[in-house]
């Protein structure tokens, strides 16, 4: 097996699956979807935004992201019903 890189930042880990598998779903909405090529692209799009904007190129961004708990629930896998199986 290949050593994975140490990924440093959420970036580099968005990255680093755009190139492993750029056509694979990373994010999804009811009513969007992105694969992480496309998702990469954006983030790239906003860093060069805020760089324009006067952002050093080493600086940090905080997010935020709303979740809501219907989304959520729905990207976890579901425990099946019943008690828990022993192994």
């Amino acid at each position: 097996m290949a050593d994975l890189p140490k990924i440093h930042s959420f970036f580099a880990a968005i990255q680093f699956q755009a190139r492993l598998n750029p056509h694979a779903l990373a994010i999804a909405s009811e009513s969007q979807s992105l694969t992480y090529a496309k998702f990469c692209a954006a983030i790239e799009r906003v860093t060069r935004r805020l760089v324009s904007l006067g952002l050093p190129t080493e600086g940090r961004v905080s997010i935020q992201v709303e979740i809501r708990k219907r989304l959520a629930a729905s990207s976890c896998p579901r425990a099946p019903p019943g008690p828990p199986r022993r192994r």
